[in-house]
């Protein structure tokens, strides 16, 4: 990077938020997860584990890329696949002495950043994945399907959740967010507004997959998670194919995203079967708790 080029890295201000926002939406598909935490929580750190530091960088008074650091421990970074802000960018999220426990973000940045930790820390790392970005376009009103005992997600299920997910959490490598009575409180607050769905075989839930993130019109499905004896059985593809009809019809959503890792052969082939189509990468990192 030219000397002569000034690079600035900011406090987001309410002032600030039309522009950030503009420049997010200008990379949706990899800042569903940005949009929707400003959206939900605002610029600033609150009590929720999702809520983030968030903070513009600037090129000549240029935003070129929005980064927030969140009270779970995770750096979540857009650049518009500029690694060269990486260094600058942990410099800055340190200063909110929060320990880093994961980058999330589009691959270039977001693997530029953990490169850096893991060569500084030795840490040991949980999950460290090169993340396929699948894309769904969705009708305006798409036929119901005979999925069997598939339905939303209540309050009432959440011990039955809890259990699954902690299995789903612990497979791929990522840390649970907060207590169990936060996440109870997430999950019931997520399922009030129909964002989790279950399989269910004789009354278990045995197949789960959520909208973990929505901005617009344009969802982002995420904890999608078959318990181990009942994979190969299209309950996986239940599960999915009510999310995506229910997505569609009740949230007026015209587009599902999607991330599942390069080496997840049986998962690419479930979404592309359903027509999801691969538009780019994406990259989930996290370490070990202290």
């Amino acid at each position: 990077m030219s000397a002569s080029v000034q690079i600035h890295i900011r406090e987001v201000t309410d002032a600030d938020m039309a522009a950030v926002t503009s420049f997010l939406e200008s990379h949706i598909e990899t800042s569903l997860f940005l949009l929707n935490n400003l959206g939900t929580y605002g610029p600033r750190l609150t009590r929720a584990v999702y809520s983030g530091n968030f903070r513009a960088i600037e090129e000549d008074g240029r935003m070129v890329g929005v980064i927030a650091m969140t009270r779970r421990g995770t750096i979540l970074a857009q650049t518009g696949g500029r690694p060269e802000f990486s260094a600058r960018i942990l410099d800055i999220s340190r200063t909110d002495n929060i320990p880093i426990r994961g980058v999330i973000g589009e691959w270039q940045c977001a693997a530029a950043i953990w490169d850096i930790l893991r060569d500084e820390t030795g840490w040991t790392p949980t999950l460290e994945s090169r993340e396929i970005l699948y894309r769904l376009p969705l009708a305006k009103a798409m036929a119901p399907r005979v999925t069997g005992e598939v339905r939303r997600l209540a309050a009432g299920d959440f011990d039955q959740w809890h259990r699954l997910n902690d299995k789903y959490l612990a497979e791929v490598g990522v840390p649970g967010p907060g207590t169990t009575e936060q996440r109870r409180n997430l999950f019931v607050a997520q399922a009030s507004a129909g964002h989790w769905w279950g399989k269910f075989d004789s009354g278990r839930v045995v197949s789960i997959a959520a909208l973990n993130a929505v901005y617009g019109s344009v969802g982002q499905v995420g904890g999608v998670y078959t318990r181990p004896r009942s994979r190969q059985q299209g309950h996986g593809r239940g599960v999915m194919d009510f999310l995506a009809t229910d997505c569609a019809n009740r949230h007026g959503i015209d587009r599902l995203i999607l991330f599942t890792p390069e080496t997840n052969a049986a998962a690419r082939r479930l979404y592309e079967s359903m027509g999801f189509s691969p538009a780019g990468n994406f990259g989930l990192f996290f370490r070990e708790a202290d």
